[in-house]
């Protein structure tokens, strides 16, 4: 049997027939084909007899998934949807306007339909049967005038009223009145309508709810998360066309803008999530996003005099970031401040016409009510039911024929389109704050520069439409993120591309979205398609090669930010945790710090933020912080609403904790938050933007395609000899040993890059600090970087001791406060203008950045001569490229047996994610290496050379060497507490084995903290410095355990991960084992760099605990004992 589905329409496609355009015109998830589809109303009528066609689909017939080449029943699986059928001209209709097109193969033609339940499709359906709206820009299909082209008028579905018998339902265990989170544990197709299994992701009770009408094509899987609404129809639940909806992947908040900007190409939208940070900031952007500041602070402050927005205007410009604004988008200050003074008398209009109290006539054309108040301004609306978030512009108090409500504002600065992007916009705030418990039913889009304001009213229809729209996007999300072997051959699956020579030609994602074709092929496309042409020209300068790397890294990054990816150490919680657990649960997590009450908000002077300060709401409570640190990224709820504000943390301790927000907290008129810890998507977008430059046709972006793609052998100076003199007389190397010298004379040969192999206490600080000295005098420009802002600072730290000048960027609360005085945010207060910033960006020699914060303007604007990156080891390849990009030549320092970057998601690791750019560029013929060592005594160097280091590691003399614990003589009872005091240079690596522990835990040990706290006693007690001693533990629960041991006895003693000490080190180094019982999950503990970081810690004393029968299991940890003597079997605890 076939269930119907009732097309009526006029059809516009090209006759030709191709094996893309079955897929063009597909009948599945397909949106972007049909683009001059023409939506007629609610009360359009139905066209006349002649041009009906009614298509039944077969169960038997085989059709084709969206993504693959492979067939199989369209009703036979949950994720599979009628394809389009194969399309023949009815010979019998000689109307070219009217001419019906039969469908054969695939359908079976009926000659009288009966049309039952019809229901017009808003414009924002571009999801199921390939809808789409008439967009603004809208693309031309027919301009080929010897093809016959027709347009659709109406496009109807039949809704199956059939009655499944009564075997078929459950008794209804969940209330879908309300939207309801569940898990789809089966799904049935069956005569029109599809049955979905669902578990309760509250109570885990079980119910069934049936889908029809146009929700039959959308794409479901078994295990999704899906917010459900439904109504009860005939004793169960049912979802169709006129009540009810599905969100799919619910707990995925998708952005406002991005799904009503999927409305003109869906593509572009998915590029965009993923290659972020590609459509740079261009002149009209900004200036529209300083008149919506404007408009917005004007409204606020309800100062509508002439006099009073200019004091606004003078504020903006005098605030520390538009003078970086207007560098970074090359504008001028004139042209700018004038185009916020020309917007005056159109914000005076617009307050003259729409608030109380101040109203002239209107034009009948615009919306007729009035603004009382203003209630709120950029409000942060996060709707999980919906699974979308976004922010109002603003929210006013209005009234319209006498009566009183809520509405949002979207302002737009641009020409007044009234296109259904913008529309769209409105609509989607407008059923968020409904959902949010609002009293909405309408939003108005205000176009200031012509005072335009339009009504927006939301129907069931486009609030229907607006999700099955977002649901497709998310469906091209989330399956990016499921990466399949062999990822070499990764391509990310997008929505077809449009047929729009204009918008494609000036795209920004033109290259990415051409890299990405060349995979699928560019004779898939219509010959018709501008990007046939385009495409090939916009790849033109790529090999296979390069697109194939790039690819490869897109998939790294997507499969590390999958949103199922968590580990044990993952300190930032998913945002579903805010909707899924109380914030009890959260705070156990170490997520959340909760009951909190505002005690003051302070406005930031010279800029638009609120240093909102928060206490317990029992002042005798402490605030647990242990997990939370300045500068994270933080998520504020109160107690009735999640995520009213996100904004980083200024300040914090057990008493207060300060966060700087774009809002004042104490105006929502809630008297408890939550503070909810989360990982800021500024990093990921800062990854793929310095992926995707790897794509440029730019001369920087060809020389890294060639040595890191490529991997072409840099060349050296093939005469050097005047630079040895030069180096040998330098008052900067005169301290410097053999190995240290040859690394900076390697450095200036280099025409192209260098690496530099620096081993545990070896100097390269020193090292790299001398050279950035040489390279300076020798008239050499000096970008420094590096994965961590304490690195980065512990060079700059040394040349500002020698007075050498520099520039730090970063947020100053990052930065070492003796670095102040040369921080970015500090030296720029000086420059009142962009000319002014760019004379001092471009006069310093040596610039200082995280790789993470080299997305900054000044790195896109400048090239420097050199780039120096030290931990180049522990940073992933796509954070490190945007530095290289800004260099002629680079240096990378590492040690590839140190910590590697680090990796959360294990498939990742596993397919190479881990590998480093200096070890993919790693070879003897580039590589110097520092092998002198300045820290370890023999017995731990020995250790070290052992375990890892085959020999090559050496002291650098006798005093380093034969350097031993000294301590007071103090009375001990215990023989192995004997060893631990000892002086003795063999004594100096000690292995004590607690044997067999009892305990649940698998991650915590408390007899090793026992056992750490009688050593640290010890220690303490023979004269040795608090400051001098190190803990560390392989996990973040043990390490939490022995901080608030060693906190409660002496606070300067460090404990941390491993992670924490990469570039430090300590007199005794004390490491806990932690694991009593074999666990499956070693990846921490088989880590052999990790291992080797801690035990080059140490300078004098090498203290490891354990289990030995335990650790002995695990390879690394067999490996390391083996070498090591000094085994002491400890007495039981």
């Amino acid at each position: 049997y076939a269930f119907p589905i009732i097309v009526i329409c006029k059809l516009s496609v090209n006759m030709k027939r191709t094996h893309s355009d079955v897929q063009k015109y597909s009948f599945q998830s397909q949106p972007d084909s049909f683009k001059q589809l023409k939506i007629t109303s609610l009360f359009s009528r139905i066209p006349p007899e002649s041009s009906k066609t009614i298509i039944e689909y077969n169960e038997n017939r085989p059709c084709m998934t969206p993504n693959s080449k492979s067939f199989s029943s369209p009703l036979s699986s949950p994720d599979v949807i009628p394809s389009s059928p194969v399309l023949k001209k009815n010979k019998a209709t000689k109307s070219r306007k009217c001419l019906n097109r039969v469908l054969t193969d695939d359908i079976k033609l009926k000659d009288k339909p009966t049309i039952s339940n019809t229901d017009t499709v808003s414009n924002f359906s571009k999801d199921n049967l390939g809808l789409t709206t008439k967009s603004t820009e809208k693309p031309d299909y027919d301009n080929d005038m010897d093809s016959q082209s027709y347009s659709f008028d109406t496009v109807s579905i039949e809704s199956s009223n059939t009655e499944f018998s009564s075997d078929f339902f459950l008794d209804c265990d969940i209330n879908l009145i309300e939207p309801h989170r569940c898990i789809i544990k089966k799904i049935e197709k069956d005569f029109g309508k599809i049955c979905l299994t669902l578990t309760s992701c509250k109570s885990y009770e079980e119910d069934v709810c049936y889908l029809s009408g146009i929700w039959l094509h959308s794409l479901f899987e078994v295990e999704d998360i899906v917010t459900v609404m439904a109504k009860k129809v005939n004793g169960h639940w049912s979802v169709n066309n006129d009540h009810g909806f599905v969100t799919r992947h619910s707990d995925f908040l998708v952005s406002g803008t991005t799904i009503v900007g999927s409305l003109f190409c869906s593509r572009r939208s998915i590029l965009a999530d993923i290659y972020k940070g590609l459509d740079c900031s261009s002149a009209v952007m900004v200036i529209g996003t300083l008149l919506h500041q404007l408009f917005q602070t004007v409204l606020k402050r309800k100062q509508f005099n002439q006099k009073d927005i200019k004091v606004v205007i003078d504020e903006m410009i005098n605030s520390p970031g538009f003078v970086q604004t207007l560098y970074e988008s090359d504008m001028s200050f004139e042209t700018t401040k004038k185009e916020l003074i020309d917007f005056i008398p159109k914000i005076q209009t617009f307050v003259k016409t729409y608030l109380v109290g101040n109203q002239i006539g209107k034009e009948k054309k615009t919306w007729q009510g009035e603004i009382v108040s203003i209630e709120d301004i950029e409000d942060n609306l996060w709707v999980p039911a919906f699974g979308v978030k976004g922010k109002v512009d603003i929210t006013v108090q209005a009234n319209y024929g006498g009566t009183s409500k809520i509405m949002p504002i979207e302002l737009k600065t641009g020409r007044a389109s009234g296109s259904e992007e913008h529309r769209g916009q409105v609509l989607l705030y407008t059923i968020m704050m409904k959902e949010l418990g609002m009293d909405v039913d309408s939003g108005l889009l205000l176009y200031l520069r012509e005072n335009v304001l339009t009504e927006v009213k939301v129907s069931h229809r486009e609030k229907r439409d607006l999700i099955m729209l977002r649901n497709r996007l998310v469906h091209y999300l989330n399956a990016n993120k499921i990466i399949l072997d062999p990822i070499d051959d990764y391509i990310p699956i997008l929505p077809e591309p449009i047929n729009h020579h204009s918008a494609c030609s000036k795209c920004p994602y033109l290259t990415a979205c051409s890299a990405v074709l060349s995979k699928e092929g560019f004779e898939k496309l219509d010959h018709h398609n501008p990007l046939k042409r385009l495409g090939p020209q916009a790849i033109s300068h790529l090999k296979p090669e390069h697109i194939n790397y790039v690819m490869q890294w897109t998939a790294f990054l997507l499969l590390e930010n999958s949103i199922e990816n968590t580990t044990r150490d993952n300190l930032c919680a998913k945002s579903s945790d805010l909707w899924t657990l109380s914030f009890v649960e959260r705070e156990k997590r170490g997520n959340c710090i909760s009951l909190l009450k505002i005690k003051s908000v302070v406005k930031e002077p010279r800029n638009r933020y609120y240093l909102n300060t928060m206490e317990k709401l029992n002042k005798s409570d402490k605030i647990k912080f242990i997990n939370f640190s300045v500068n994270n990224y933080v998520v504020i709820s109160t107690k009735h609403r999640n995520a009213v504000a996100t904004g980083f943390i200024s300040a914090i301790s057990e008493t207060s904790i300060d966060v700087l927000l774009d809002r004042d907290l104490s105006k929502l008129g809630s008297n408890e938050f939550h503070i909810d810890k989360y990982e800021s998507q500024s990093i990921v977008a800062f990854n793929f933007s310095s992926l995707a430059l790897l794509l440029e046709p730019s001369e920087n972006s060809a020389q890294l395609r060639q040595f890191i793609i490529d991997k072409e052998m840099p060349s050296f100076l093939s005469s050097d000899n005047h630079l040895k003199p030069f180096i040998k007389s330098s008052e900067l190397t005169l301290n410097l040993n053999s190995s240290q010298k040859s690394a900076i004379f390697k450095t200036l040969a280099a025409n192209n890059y260098v690496l530099i192999k620096g081993m545990p206490g070896t100097g390269k600080t020193a090292t790299v600090a001398a050279l950035i000295q040489t390279l300076v005098l020798m008239g050499r420009s000096v970008l420094v970087t590096s994965h961590t802002h304490s690195a980065v600072d512990n060079l700059l730290l040394l040349l500002h001791k020698n007075k050498i000048d520099f520039l730090r960027l970063g947020s100053k609360t990052r930065i070492h406060p003796d670095l102040w005085g040369k921080c970015d945010e500090v030296v720029s207060q000086c420059c009142d203008t962009p000319e002014q910033l760019s004379k001092l960006y471009n006069e310093v020699n040596i610039v200082g950045v995280t790789c993470l914060g080299c997305g900054h303007p000044l790195l896109r604007k400048r090239t420097f001569d050199v780039c120096i990156v030290d931990e180049a080891t522990q940073v992933v390849q796509s954070s490190v490229i945007a530095a290289l990009h800004s260099s002629k030549m680079f240096v990378l320092i590492g040690d590839p047996q140190q910590l590697p970057p680090l990796i959360k998601n294990t498939k990742a690791k596993e397919l190479g994610m881990d590998i480093s750019m200096f070890e993919r560029l790693d070879r003897p013929s580039v590589t110097a290496i520092l092998h002198v060592q300045y820290r370890m005594n023999g017995p731990i160097a020995e250790l070290a050379n052992k375990y890892t280091y085959n020999g090559s590691l050496q002291c650098a003399n006798n005093t380093v060497k034969h350097a031993t614990l000294k301590l007071n003589k103090i009375k001990v009872d215990d023989a192995w507490c004997q060893d631990i005091v000892s002086s003795d240079l063999n004594k100096s690596v000690l292995l004590l084995d607690t044997g067999t522990v009892n305990s649940n835990s698998t991650d915590t040990n408390l007899i090793e903290i026992k056992i750490i706290r009688k050593i640290v006693l010890l220690l303490i007690q023979g004269g040795l410095s608090a400051k001098s001693i190190g803990i560390i533990a392989p996990y973040r629960a043990q390490v939490t355990l022995l901080k608030n041991e060693m906190d409660s006895m002496y606070s300067d003693i460090e404990v941390s991960t491993v992670d924490q000490y990469q570039g430090r080190d300590k007199e005794v180094i004390i490491y806990s084992c932690t694991k009593n019982t074999i666990a499956k999950d070693v990846g921490i503990l088989n880590d052999k760099r990790r291992i080797t970081v801690a035990i080059t810690r140490a300078k004098h004393k090498l203290i490891m605990i354990g289990d030995v029968t335990i650790m002995k299991n695990y390879e690394t940890f067999n490996s390391l004992f083996s070498h090591i003597t000094n085994i002491i079997k400890l007495p039981q605890m």
